[in-house]
């Protein structure tokens, strides 16, 4: 089930892709600096999301914890500032964290089971 939360990552690229080419449009519209600095952010953001789809992919418990943490820190942050139309991306962020959160719980669960059973986890 590790694979739900290598979805949620997927889409939160995706979003935050999205957050970048507006972004843009508006520095082209008002020509802010401070846009550009933000830009710059959710790129950071994009290459750590990056780092953690490969360590998940590549089966690591440590990133899962990790990322897990994140997540949930995100969650909290993003459902505290309530909900509006300006913050829609702070909440679809918050719902693509909440995925990420169960498909990783649901993984540790299913190679719990396996470990105790003696198949090999892969």
């Amino acid at each position: 089930m590790m694979s739900l939360a290598l979805q949620a990552i997927k889409y939160k690229i995706w979003l935050q892709l999205l957050a970048v080419g507006l972004g843009v449009l508006l520095y082209l519209v008002e020509q802010d600096t401070a846009v550009l600095f933000a830009i710059a952010s959710i790129l950071l953001v994009i290459g750590i999301l990056y780092l953690f789809l490969i360590g998940l992919r590549q089966g690591y418990v440590w990133f899962a914890i990790l990322f897990a943490i994140l997540c949930a820190f995100n969650f909290m942050l993003n459902v505290t500032g309530g909900l509006s139309i300006g913050r829609i991306f702070h909440f679809v962020d918050a719902v693509l964290s909440f995925v990420a959160i169960c498909g990783i719980v649901i993984w540790f669960r299913e190679r719990r089971k396996l470990e105790k059973s003696g198949d090999r986890f892969e």
